[in-house]
């Protein structure tokens, strides 16, 4: 709708005024979309969050020596089954990695139950990483979230508790910049790292 209502205000303007002013208006609407784009990515530069695909040698941002105090791993589809999707999977053994890199304190296990689902997304996970050497104690779960935000939202809260101030977001690398926009809006001090998705493993 808003569209429409600019391409009415433009179309008025080239009857009244000609072409010429018509160009003229079309150049400020494109100065203006730039400025604006450029503000944001400014903006975005400011926010303290990291995007990389980290390794052993990269330090994340936010704590002292560059370790996170948890690592939070956003969850993905678990088959019927039981089993783990596969760009669950690549979430999880990215996350391990990385606990193992940087010897973060703890790991956040972020996903609820689909309709579809045998038992919560997070349930899996933490299941993944005790059978793979984490410490019981130092996985948290929440299981009730459903989308980035709430699984995010309810990170902070464990977080508070656990008096854990900075973490490191693993989810794919397709969905990377959308969950740190969100851990920016609700103030948290994050780093991200990608975990590869099935179809770019190779890339």
């Amino acid at each position: 709708m808003q569209w429409i209502r600019v391409l009415g205000i433009l179309a008025a303007l080239c009857s009244l005024c000609g072409a010429g002013a018509f160009a003229a208006v079309c150049a400020c609407a494109r100065r203006r979309e730039r400025e604006s784009r450029d503000g944001c990515a400014a903006r975005g530069a400011n926010l303290g969050v990291e995007m990389k695909n980290a390794g052993p040698s990269r330090r994340l941002v936010g704590s002292p020596e560059g370790t996170p105090d948890c690592l939070i791993v956003l969850g993905a589809r678990v088959w019927p089954d039981g089993r783990m999707s596969e760009t669950l999977r690549l979430r999880c053994e990215r996350a391990l990695a990385l606990w193992r890199e940087t010897g973060a304190p703890g790991i956040v296990a972020c996903g609820g139950r689909g309709s579809d689902e045998p038992c919560a997304e997070a349930e899996v996970m933490r299941a993944f990483f005790v059978e793979n050497g984490v410490p019981e104690l130092q996985v948290e779960v929440d299981a009730d979230s459903a989308s980035t935000r709430a699984n995010l939202v309810n990170a902070r809260r464990i977080m508070a508790e656990r008096g854990w101030t900075t973490a490191a977001v693993v989810t794919s690398d397709y969905h990377l910049t959308r969950a740190l926009w969100i851990a920016a809006d609700l103030g948290m001090r994050t780093a991200g790292v990608a975990a590869a998705s099935p179809n770019r493993r190779g890339a």
